[in-house]
């Protein structure tokens, strides 16, 4: 088998080659942390106690609505979290990170498309915590 790690945006995806097939691995690795140890991995994200990989969490600036956590999925993230919003319409929902309800929201409709964005009565301190908190740590 041959390893190869292939820069998407800030990460580096590794996948494995043999015997006619690729496999991504489950784990994306900020390109930072390349040369560095990772410190840990992200913690689990939960949507309706179900786990959901995460691909990337970010924060998007105050625009006049509040701070918002983008969380971007992969493609089994992004298959899980239509399925979940699909079956969980007009329901309130928990989403965890670890043990943590982060919010409750009402699904209104099918999320489709890999990306999730939560917007609430956050703190740019507390969406930075969270971002943290779902992306892998880098050892210093």
């Amino acid at each position: 088998m041959l390893f190869e790690a292939f820069k998407i945006g800030a990460y580096v995806i590794g996948v494995l080659i043999g015997a006619g097939q690729s496999t991504v691995m489950q784990e994306s690795t900020p390109a930072a942390c390349i040369d560095a140890e990772i410190a840990g991995p992200a913690e689990p994200l939960f949507i309706a106690d179900i786990p959901v990989r995460v691909a990337a969490a970010s924060i998007s600036p105050d625009t006049g609505d509040g701070v918002a956590l983008n969380i971007r999925f992969g493609n089994d993230g992004a298959e899980a979290l239509g399925r979940i919003s699909t079956d969980n319409i007009g329901k309130a929902v928990d989403i965890r990170i670890g043990d943590e309800v982060v919010t409750s929201p009402t699904v209104r409709e099918p999320i489709w498309g890999g990306k999730l964005q939560i917007s609430g009565n956050f703190t740019t301190e507390q969406l930075e915590a969270y971002v943290a908190r779902l992306n892998p740590r880098c050892a210093e």
